[in-house]
C-alpha cells in the first residue's frame, strides 16, 4: 500500500538555477526592486543578495554577525545550512509512503554543516540599505523573527516591481545572482567563489564561472556583425 501525503492534489516544482538562469540581473534591477519596499523588506532582499545565503542561513543571523571596517562589512560567522534530506516515512503497518512526483519521501529539516566568514563591499549599491536595517536592530536580535514561508512570500511579491523580462523572483535566486556579479564585476574564480559562498564542490562555482565568461564574449561582441 502507498499512501500520499498534501503533494497527491498539488504540483511540487522543484526549482533549478543552472537550468534557467542567464546571467547577473545588474544592479539597476536591485535597486528597482528594493526601491519601493519599506524598510524591513529592503533589508531582506540586500541581506539575501549582499551575503548570498540560502534563505534558512539569512533567518539565523543576528545584528552581531555584522562588523563595519575599513571599506568592507564583515560578515561573521555566517551558518552554512543544509535544509533538505531524504528519509523514509512508514505508517502504523510498516509501509513506506511517498509525496507525489517523489521517487523517494522527503522531510525538510536544518543541518548545521560549517560557518563562514566574508566581506561586503561599502562600495556596493545595496550594501548601504544593509546597514541603514542593522542598524534598526539590537544586540542579540535576529534581523528577521519569522520563517521561511513568509519569506517565500514576500520575495515572490516582488516581481511586480522588477518587470516580467526578469523572470521569477524566489530566495535562492539571490544566491545565484551574487554568485554571477562576483564572478563576472570582481573576476571571482571558482577556488574563490567555494571559499566565499562554502561551497564544498566545484560544479556549481564552475557554473557561475563559464556564464561569467560567456556575457564577456557577448559584451565584446555588440555591434559586430
Amino acid at each position: 500500500m502507498v499512501r500520499y501525503s498534501y503533494w497527491n492534489d498539488h504540483t511540487y516544482h522543484r526549482r533549478s538555477i543552472e537550468k534557467s538562469f542567464d546571467g547577473f540581473c545588474g544592479w539597476n534591477t536591485l535597486e528597482n526592486l528594493v526601491e519601493p519596499l519599506d524598510l524591513e523588506n529592503k533589508g531582506l532582499v540586500s541581506t539575501l543578495f549582499e551575503t548570498g545565503g540560502r534563505a534558512t542561513e539569512c533567518l539565523a543571523l543576528k545584528k552581531d554577525n555584522f562588523e563595519i571596517q575599513d571599506r568592507v562589512v564583515l560578515v561573521k560567522r555566517m551558518p552554512v545550512l543544509k535544509q533538505r534530506q531524504r528519509v523514509v516515512f512508514k505508517d502504523e503497518d510498516g509501509n513506506e509512503w511517498y509525496y507525489m512526483g517523489e521517487e523517494k519521501p522527503i522531510k525538510y529539516s536544518v543541518k548545521k554543516l560549517d560557518d563562514r566568514t566574508f566581506p561586503i563591499s561599502l562600495n556596493d549599491p545595496l550594501a548601504s540599505v544593509l546597514l541603514e536595517f542593522i542598524g534598526t536592530k539590537k544586540e542579540g536580535e535576529l534581523l528577521f523573527p519569522f520563517g521561511y514561508s513568509k519569506l517565500y512570500m514576500r520575495i515572490r511579491d516582488l516581481e511586480k516591481n522588477a518587470g516580467e523580462k526578469h523572470g521569477e523572483w524566489y530566495p535562492h535566486r539571490f544566491r545565484g545572482e551574487r554568485a554571477s556579479q562576483l564572478a563576472s564585476e570582481k573576476n571571482f574564480d571558482v577556488l574563490t567563489l567555494m571559499e566565499y559562498f562554502g561551497w564544498k564542490r566545484h560544479e556549481i562555482p564552475s557554473f557561475y564561472v563559464k556564464l561569467s565568461a560567456k556575457q564577456l564574449i557577448q559584451k565584446i561582441l555588440v555591434g559586430e556583425v
